[in-house]
């Protein structure tokens, strides 16, 4: 039961109010992941999207979003691209820069997850909750 109460606890913390009613655990499981590694956040981040630094922050903030759709549902090219409202070459060419600036490939499951942990922890130290 103290797992469970902790659990609960940081992911309360951590969500606040941007949702409502219940949610899985399975649901927030990787953002509170994220925050329980506070001592390698920072080093996380730079390591895994320090190189969108060197773009345009506009196409940087695309080629996150375009990632972040793709890892988090879409699933496909095609509901990326429909979801984003952009053509489908659109989206490849955006995971294409991604994979060739990081050396992410988010076709491999290990990869995919480190960086979707990066992109929390970074979602997390640009909008910090309260503990």
């Amino acid at each position: 039961m103290p797992g469970a109460v902790r659990l609960a606890t940081t992911t309360a913390r951590l969500l606040g109010d941007e949702h409502e009613g219940p949610l899985r655990t399975r649901d927030v499981w990787l953002k509170v992941a994220a925050v329980q590694l506070p001592d390698l956040a920072a080093d996380l981040v730079l390591d895994v999207l320090g190189r969108l630094s060197v773009l345009d922050p506009g196409e940087a903030a695309r080629i996150r979003e375009t990632v972040s759709t793709y890892l988090r549902g879409a699933g496909t090219l095609s509901e990326t691209a429909s979801t984003l409202y952009v053509h489908r070459n659109t989206v490849i060419n955006r995971l294409r820069r991604f994979a060739e600036l990081t050396g992410r490939n988010l076709h491999r499951p290990e990869d995919a997850a480190v960086v979707l942990m990066a992109l929390d922890l970074e979602a997390t130290q640009a909008h910090p909750r309260d503990g």
